[in-house]
């Protein structure tokens, strides 16, 4: 293939798959889908594990389900640093993905490998998917397409800029200086402009969430204002964003109440 016919397909290639990529990622910012036939008056959020998924992802919902059954005794977490959990006699499940966390905790009691299964599991999908089908979330499908799209290009432009870097002979000629004439600076900024907007475009966390999805978590969170559980501290702020002055909030919360609230459980 002659130079100016790579240049010229690489150029098209780049700007198709970076309007296209714009277009469809853009609309996740919009109302979304709207809620399925199903939906109805249920567009809401119903548990705090849909408030955690919303707010978080997967992994959030994952947290706080955990959260949830160490709060209570059903888990025992050891070791040093923690990574090894393990299930009290008797505890039961009182929703899916408790149900999986039991199934998956027969198999391995080790952490990491607990929340992996866990965030991959058909408890999480069908949270996803009960989400998205009343209009308070994108697909995941959806959500997974765009990311390996997004992350395709970036890959595919930065293999481009290396090819017209580390092969000037090649592509621009011998003469480096070459490399400074504007056809020369054109194909190495239109690969570059792909490697931008594909990192831009990835699907944010935020943007997995449609306008009623966000509009029934701020009622969700209206409707508890002052909730210093655990379960929620974890769903709203996520493992990492709980602070020491929250535990101690959660810690003399729990003192009054006598145990975690019912609802904290999920549905």
């Amino acid at each position: 293939m002659s130079t100016p016919v790579y240049l010229l397909a690489l150029h098209v290639a780049v700007i198709v798959s970076s309007v296209l990529l714009i277009v469809r990622s853009g609309r996740l910012s919009g109302p979304g889908p709207g809620p399925g036939p199903e939906a109805g008056a249920d567009a809401r959020v119903r548990d705090v594990l849909e408030a955690a998924y919303l707010r978080g992802g997967p992994g959030r919902a994952v947290n706080t389900a955990l959260t949830g059954m160490c709060v209570d005794g059903r888990l025992i977490v050891a070791g040093q640093r923690g990574d090894h959990v393990t299930v009290r006699p008797g505890a039961v499940a009182h929703n899916a993905m408790e149900r999986n966390v039991l199934e998956v905790l027969a198999r391995t009691s080790r952490g990491p490998a607990l929340h992996r299964a866990l965030a991959r599991g058909p408890a999480v999908r069908e949270l996803g998917n009960s989400l998205s089908e009343r209009g308070l979330s994108v697909s995941p499908r959806t959500i997974r397409v765009l990311t390996v799209w997004a992350g395709g290009q970036v890959v595919g432009c930065l293999l481009a800029l290396l090819s017209v870097l580390i092969v000037p002979a090649t592509l621009l000629g011998a003469d480096p200086d070459t490399l400074t004439r504007p056809g020369s600076l054109l194909a190495l900024l239109v690969p570059f402009t792909g490697v931008v907007i594909g990192f831009q475009r990835r699907p944010t966390r935020w943007q997995r969430v449609t306008d009623a999805g966000r509009r029934a978590l701020g009622e969700f969170e209206r409707e508890h204002p002052h909730t210093t559980s655990m379960v929620h501290l974890v769903a709203a702020y996520g493992a990492a964003g709980v602070t020491g002055e929250m535990l101690r909030r959660a810690s003399r919360s729990a003192g009054r109440d006598g145990g975690l609230p019912t609802d904290d459980r999920g549905a």
